[in-house]
């Protein structure tokens, strides 16, 4: 369609308007319209894209990041929400090269670093999604999602490491039966009772084998 920048700005104002309402469906087709009349539109590329994140439909939101940045290569939110769209298509390593271009350009993004943290943690990089949150949270403390994921991980990492001490301590004293009803139920909040009866008997163990 041959550009007319009135019928242009109109459609563009409308799929602002759906997209601050939660209308996506509506804001993707009024964006597709700016397009029609300016395919070098990048803004409304990567609106649109925004509103096919929104829909779940990842792999045509990344289609209209690509073109986005084929338009705008520095654009650091175009970079992080592709990033994102292919995060949730399990494209993990392009995901992360995505998040890191938005990190290059913009190191405060808490988007990215949110994103990229998400992508550590799928594929269990634990201690790197650490530093992720712990960038978030320097950055802006009050951020809870940061405080909850970093949480999560480290309950995460208790839990992995009292099931291979149990494994260990199994071998060499009897292990009360509360310590595996917190490996089978996943109960985060018993690990430190847990491992602490752990130690306990393998210190009461290694007092009764040692040599009189």
């Amino acid at each position: 369609m041959i550009g007319n920048s009135q019928e242009s700005r109109m459609w563009y104002n409308r799929g602002r308007f759906f997209s601050d309402t939660g209308e996506y469906d509506r804001a993707a087709l009024c964006y597709g319209r700016v397009l029609e009349y300016d395919p070098r539109d990048a803004r409304a590329w990567r609106r649109r894209g925004f509103a096919l994140i929104k829909l779940e439909r990842f792999d045509e939101a990344v289609v209209c990041y690509e073109r986005a940045l084929e338009l705008d290569p520095g654009d650091a939110v175009a970079w992080q929400r592709k990033g994102f769209a292919l995060g949730k298509l399990r494209r993990l390593a392009e995901a992360k090269s995505c998040l890191d271009r938005a990190l290059a350009l913009n190191p405060s993004s808490i988007g990215a670093l949110h994103g990229k943290g998400w992508v550590l943690v799928a594929e269990r990089r634990y201690d790197e999604a650490m530093r992720c949150y712990d960038r978030i949270l320097a950055i802006d403390p009050d951020r809870d999602f940061a405080r909850w994921n970093r949480q999560r991980i480290l309950e995460h990492k208790a839990f992995r490491k009292l099931a291979a001490d149990v494994g260990e301590a199994e071998k060499v004293v009897k292990i009360p039966a509360f310590v595996y009803e917190v490996l089978e139920n996943r109960d985060y909040g018993g690990i430190d009772r847990a491992s602490a009866a752990l130690s306990e008997l393998l210190a009461e163990r290694s007092v009764d084998t040692a040599p009189g």
